[in-house]
């Protein structure tokens, strides 16, 4: 089978890429939200419902090394990780 290839002009240059190149060439996709709870999960050693749960339901975690984990990756003390009731 016979590699397809595109050709993009620009100017009077040519550069011939294939569909392979040119997904290589795409940048990574950032998903920050999900990177963030990923790593409360994988450092805390808990399910991704229950980091979701203490990110973004405002739950708090009952384990004290948890909430000094939160207040380290997201760089917000422990007193300013929740609003107060």
């Amino acid at each position: 089978m016979k590699k397809s290839e595109k050709t993009n002009v620009c100017g009077s240059k040519v550069a011939k890429m294939t569909l392979a190149d040119y997904y290589a060439e795409l940048p990574e996709s950032r998903f920050p939200k999900r990177e963030l709870l990923t790593e409360v999960a994988c450092r805390c050693r808990v399910s991704m419902m229950t980091a979701r749960n203490w990110v973004k339901n405002g739950m708090r975690p009952r384990d004290p090394h948890h909430v000094q984990i939160l207040s380290e990756i997201s760089g917000i003390s422990v007193e300013d990780l929740w609003a107060e009731e």
